[in-house]
């Protein structure tokens, strides 16, 4: 059986150099979070450009970039991979009369028919390509939505 720390480093931006250092020490559980959402600062919390691009629409070249260079830090990495079904801002504004911000409106956007289509379709499709490019290397999902990306409701 293959020992294990458990202990992993998170960092919502490529921090490279920190996951080799971790990697250097034996720590090889990386977090690995794809944003399509902005924090509640207003600030993308990811440095790499959204993937859901519009209804069905997914780049996953993006997602791939990342893993890639994690990969590059640490070759021998298995990922927590969060997901972000927060709304991005385009799906914000197709549904800005119905509060389609699950940031801050997470129980409206629950129970928006057009949002839980949405989400759910970009949940199969985005978990679907993490299973079929990344199954070996990844260990657990979380699920994040809500304020600063934390179920609340």
């Amino acid at each position: 059986m293959k020992h294990r720390k458990f202990f992993a480093y998170r960092s919502f931006w490529p921090e490279l150099e920190t996951v080799g250092k971790f990697h250097r020490i034996g720590v090889n559980t990386v977090t690995v979070f794809a944003s399509n959402s902005v924090n509640s600062l207003g600030e993308p919390y990811s440095k790499y450009p959204p993937h859901w691009r519009w209804f069905g629409n997914y780049d996953f070249s993006i997602v791939e970039r990342q893993f890639h260079d994690l990969l590059s830090a640490n070759p021998e990495a298995e990922f927590i991979v969060m997901i972000d079904l927060n709304s991005p801002l385009w799906l914000q504004r197709q549904l800005a009369g119905a509060n389609g911000d699950s940031f801050t409106n997470l129980t409206e956007a629950l129970t928006h028919p057009v949002w839980r289509r949405e989400t759910q379709a970009f949940l199969t499709a985005i978990t679907d390509y993490y299973e079929r490019h990344w199954s070996d290397r990844i260990v657990a999902y979380v699920l994040a939505c809500g304020y600063t990306d934390e179920w609340m409701d």
